[in-house]
């Protein structure tokens, strides 16, 4: 019943929307206030449809994986009434293949890793209730100043959308945002998370451990699903940008559980009219708050008084629609590098697709990335390579989740189709992920991780 109501509203949506793009015309002030439904009709629509391919093919006897997904959804945003106005949006997804997502591999017993976040991660066995209600805000514009309460999307350096499936995470709280020429300051309290992969919501403490959660320290599988204790996350950030110079910093306190601080700088260099130099340094400092979620070792999130830092460079060359970097990052050994990937994914500049840094300590590691966009920047392209040195996968104390050193290879295009496909584009990834060392990782340690090739094929439509 939850789906066909959903499905109803869903196509009326659609019908509104595309009678309000044929009818529309400019209202005035005045006008926008003669009813109700002149005043709604002033609003915003937006459609979004998506189809997602993704296979994954292991090394040897090791499972492989693949899914098809296809979905679709409506969002709305009305006019403005003296400063405030609603948003509101959902989606829905449908499964049009699978093979092998509902099982475990037969030599590791591991489960899939990447194609079941395209659906529900709590049930893969569903794939066809998969919907969501997504937005639903309300917000308050005046000036510089905007303020908005509810559920919504927000883009920071660890908490954001991550949006390379299906559908991204997403917020609830009470989130700002102020500009003002060279300055732009952001920030709120967040309460619950619905993390991509997911169609349910969680208040921050419930939401860790929807995904696999790795090891403690000793070793031992980690308790930490459902016993960590906090009452939300305090975010504060910010950017100061002048024609060269570019700074950002950002703040994370996840009551009871850790404070985690990020700083970036970048300069740019012109040499020429149409050739830039980038020279950039990034940081982060992390350390438990408390507990760091539970008093009993074996169920808290990060143990008490864990700590660590990281550092990264970036140096870079622009020219035209080419842009190039060499990437380093390092993570000091006094502790592990951890954030809730149910949050969102880190951004750091040694990063590349379908891998991260989280759960690891005396990491080590350098990438390449190349970009590039042409046809009146209609395609763009990316290349990208990176080696990565972790410690021995076998010792949990700087490696929660068990990952070998890896090299890394990812390709990506791009393409925005024109004229009467407008607001259509299709998007190819390929990665390979390789051990790096003598001596190849165990089964279980290798499966969905390394010495494995992945492909996507995701096409958009949106208006």
């Amino acid at each position: 019943m939850k789906k066909v109501v959903f499905f109803s509203v869903f196509l009326f949506g659609v019908t509104i929307s595309i009678v309000n793009a044929q009818n529309k015309t400019p209202l005035t002030e005045e006008a926008k206030f003669t009813s109700l439904t002149s005043f709604l009709r002033a609003g915003e629509f937006e459609l979004h449809m998506r189809s997602f391919g993704m296979s994954t093919i292991n090394i040897g006897d090791l499972t492989d994986y693949s899914a098809l997904a296809l979905g679709a959804g409506m969002g709305y945003v009305s006019p403005s009434f003296k400063g405030f106005k609603i948003g509101m949006s959902g989606y829905f997804i449908f499964r049009l293949h699978e093979s092998n997502l509902g099982i475990r591999d037969p030599i590791t017993s591991a489960p899939n890793r990447y194609e079941v976040a395209l659906f529900d991660m709590n049930d893969p066995g569903n794939g066809r209730d998969l919907d969501r209600l997504e937005d639903l805000y309300i917000e308050y514009e005046r000036a510089n100043l905007s303020l908005t309460l509810g559920r919504q999307h927000i883009n920071t350096p660890f908490i954001n959308g991550q949006d390379n499936r299906m559908r991204p995470n997403l917020i609830s709280g009470l989130w700002s945002r102020w500009s003002k020429n060279k300055y732009a300051i952001e920030g709120g309290y967040i309460g619950s998370v619905s993390p991509r992969g997911t169609v349910d919501w969680y208040s921050v403490e419930q939401s860790l451990g929807v995904y696999p959660f790795g090891r403690n320290i000793d070793g031992q599988p980690s308790q930490y699903k459902g016993a960590v204790s906090s009452n939300g996350i305090l975010v504060l950030g910010g950017v100061w940008t002048n024609k060269q110079l570019k700074a950002k910093f950002y703040h994370y306190l996840a009551e009871n559980i850790f404070y985690l601080g990020y700083v970036d700088i970048t300069r740019d260099i012109a040499i020429s009219d149409d050739k830039v130099f980038t020279l950039g340094i990034q940081g982060f400092y992390q350390s438990a708050v408390g507990e760091g979620g539970n008093s009993d070792p074996q169920k808290t999130y990060i143990q008490k008084g864990e700590q660590t830092f990281g550092t990264g460079q970036k140096i870079g060359f622009k020219k035209n629609n080419n842009e190039w970097s060499l990437n380093t990052l390092y993570i000091h050994d006094s502790g592990r590098f951890l954030f809730p990937r149910e949050w969102g994914r880190e951004q750091f500049w040694a990063s590349l697709p379908r891998e991260r840094f989280e759960g690891n300590g005396d990491l080590m590691s350098v990438s390449t990335n190349w970009m590039s966009s042409f046809l009146d920047h209609r395609v763009e392209t990316f290349l990208g390579a990176g080696l990565t040195r972790t410690t021995d996968p076998t010792e949990a104390l700087l490696n929660k989740n068990g990952m070998p050193s890896w090299y890394h290879f990812a390709g990506r295009a791009l393409y925005h189709l024109a004229n009467k496909m407008e607001g259509v584009s299709i998007e190819t990834l390929i990665v390979y992920k390789g051990h790096w060392g003598d001596t190849p990782p165990p089964p279980e340690l290798a499966i969905n991780r390394v010495d494995m090739w992945q492909y996507n094929l995701i096409v958009d439509y949106k208006f």
